[in-house]
């Protein structure tokens, strides 16, 4: 497990891309970005075969790219509900438990975010494919929260992304970000490069959606980032 200053190119691989982009922001950008605690692959692959899954799994991915559709959707179905029925390995809980009395994270309440292999990449984003958790406010609700997670990945949903995508199959695994949630006064989508002027001609931005509460902040707004003393509004 990582906190997200732990986390380095290195690293990368482990923890996947959207924890290796709040990193980054963190690192490199300087951006305030709530504590995170990241549960890397290897409790992933240790869950599943924990939960006695991993042979179904791997059928899962064998038949993934066949046409037998009703096979694939009962063998998700199988690992979907054995997931979701799990719980969590006490090596796993113990670190877990650990890792965030040692952030600080455990006197507030948490988000459970997924930070699959196959998300937020140049080639794929899975919009709202993947669960995330949020107002956990004790530890039997997080750990609930993990295993819903971690069985979201093979969901028909996620595998219909992933064969409408023409995704590589073997990358079928997930990490997760258990954030402190934040009380937002305003909430939107960074873009680092403008969607609209995708070749930089204009200052990265935020557009914001409701309720807002700032001062002038209007729903729809679109608010440039200025670079000059590091990220600012």
């Amino acid at each position: 497990m990582f906190s997200l200053d732990q986390i380095k190119p290195c690293d990368y691989p482990k923890v996947g891309p959207k924890a290796a982009s709040l990193a980054r922001l963190r690192h490199r950008c300087g951006l305030r970005v709530p504590e995170a605690v990241v549960i890397d692959n290897h409790w992933f692959h240790l869950f599943v075969d924990s939960a006695g899954l991993t042979g179904r799994v791997e059928l899962l991915k064998q038949i993934l790219w066949t046409i037998r559709q009703k096979h694939l959707e009962l063998v998700s179905s199988e690992v979907v509900s054995g997931l979701r029925s799990a719980t969590l390995p006490d090596e796993l809980d113990q670190f877990l438990l650990k890792a965030l009395k040692r952030s600080g994270l455990g006197r507030g309440r948490l988000a459970c975010r997924s930070s699959s292999s196959l998300e937020d990449s140049s080639h794929s984003v899975f919009p709202g494919v993947f669960l995330s958790v949020l107002e956990l406010s004790n530890l039997s609700e997080l750990r609930l929260a993990i295993a819903n997670c971690y069985a979201s990945l093979f969901e028909m949903r996620a595998l219909k992304y992933i064969l409408s995508r023409r995704l590589p199959e073997t990358s079928l695994e997930m990490s997760l970000i258990v954030q402190s949630l934040v009380e937002a006064e305003v909430s939107g989508v960074a873009f680092s490069r403008d969607p609209i002027d995708p070749e930089g001609k204009t200052n990265p931005s935020r557009s914001c959606t409701g309720p807002v509460r700032w001062t002038g902040v209007r729903k729809g707004s679109t608010l440039p980032l200025q670079r000059a003393r590091g990220w600012e509004l």
